[in-house]
């Protein structure tokens, strides 16, 4: 959807291949995504001495101008080859030649560099981005168990959503919402931000500018609901949305345990509270089978539903109890803590 040629996944990582525009792309619409990061080098790991020969490969000067480094790897290396991180601390100063005065430093910096190890390759990669994507400019109220928004969009396109209508139950600050609606709207991801690829040697501003979508990732929503209990969290929640430039839609105070749509709704997207964060664990059973035996009355037949959770054995009891049978489960790390995807649909009839 945002250009570039897959050549496959790793842990918590998507491997494309493209046209260098695709760097300014991906920054600035790939809304799942963490950051970005371009392989300066590549080298077999049967090679005599693979930290030697990734600093060879590498033309340092694309970077730009650099005065401190920030390392980082992945387990493979921190825990196997924890010895490769000593050696390539000891090579950088010196690899970036007469600019000379590099340090190899913890923190922020001018340069990000990751280590990484793929099958039977180790890769040195430039970090493109600076500061995580997950951050966005719209987040002027933080709900204290808020969702992160790469996460949301995730669930997003884990709904496989056609239009209509997308309601969240538990809309919290409204992060879901958010996401999908300016998803559909083929938006940037933020509007204002320093990108890394700015300092390189070859940016140019002008290609960054025409790097831009021409249609949604998504296909738009007739509209978009939400109910939150919290009244609180409600007025932080439409502040997020005027923030996004998003105040037209339809948040309230309401429990979704009892809440009856109109016209339910075609696609459900939520984030409940965890348990561990949001309420007491005691709590959280009673609070699901309160919730799926009321879908009917907000969910049509045949809707599709999305619910992250961090306690999956649970919410699939209680989804068994009323009839419902997962369609797909992803899993991944939510902060510290392991959360999982559920998708199912509600049965026609």
């Amino acid at each position: 959807m945002l250009g570039g040629s897959p050549l496959g996944s790793g842990q918590g990582f998507v491997f494309l291949e493209g046209h260098p525009r695709l760097v300014y792309v991906l920054n600035r619409y790939a809304r799942t995504a963490e950051r970005v990061l371009v392989e300066m080098a590549a080298a077999r790991l049967d090679e005599d001495d693979v930290v030697d020969s990734l600093i060879s490969r590498c033309d340092f000067g694309l970077l730009g101008r650099v005065t401190g480094v920030t390392l980082d790897a992945d387990e493979s290396v921190t825990r196997l080859r924890s010895r490769w991180m000593t050696h390539l601390s000891s090579l950088l100063p010196r690899a970036f030649g007469s600019r000379g005065g590099v340090r190899v430093q913890r923190g922020r910096s001018d340069a990000y560099l990751y280590l990484g190890v793929d099958g039977s390759s180790a890769s040195l990669y430039a970090d493109t981005t600076g500061d995580s994507l997950n951050f966005r400019e719209y987040r002027v109220y933080n709900h204290p168990s808020s969702i992160r928004p790469s996460l949301a969009a995730s669930l997003v396109f884990m709904a496989n959503a056609d239009g209509g209508v997308l309601y969240d139950p538990f809309c919290g600050g409204g992060t879901i919402l958010i996401e999908a609606a300016l998803m559909s709207l083929a938006r940037p991801t933020h509007a204002r931000r320093t990108y890394r690829f700015r300092s390189f040697a070859e940016y140019t501003a002008e290609e960054e500018r025409s790097a831009s979508l021409n249609h949604p990732v998504i296909r738009p929503f007739e509209y978009e609901v939400g109910t939150e209990i919290n009244s609180v969290h409600l007025k932080g929640c439409r502040k997020n949305l005027s923030a996004a430039g998003l105040g037209d839609l339809r948040v309230s105070l309401g429990d979704c345990t009892k809440t009856v749509l109109e016209r339910r709704a075609d696609v459900i997207v939520t984030n409940p509270p965890y348990g561990v964060r949001g309420s007491k664990l005691n709590r959280m059973e009673a609070l699901s089978s309160r919730f799926l035996q009321n879908l009917p009355n907000i969910l049509r037949p045949g809707g599709r539903a999305v619910v992250v959770t961090s306690d999956a054995e649970m919410l699939k009891r209680e989804m068994a109890r009323t009839g419902l049978v997962p369609s797909e489960v992803a899993k991944t790390l939510h902060s510290h803590l392991w959360v999982e995807g559920i998708a199912f649909r509600m049965p026609e009839g």
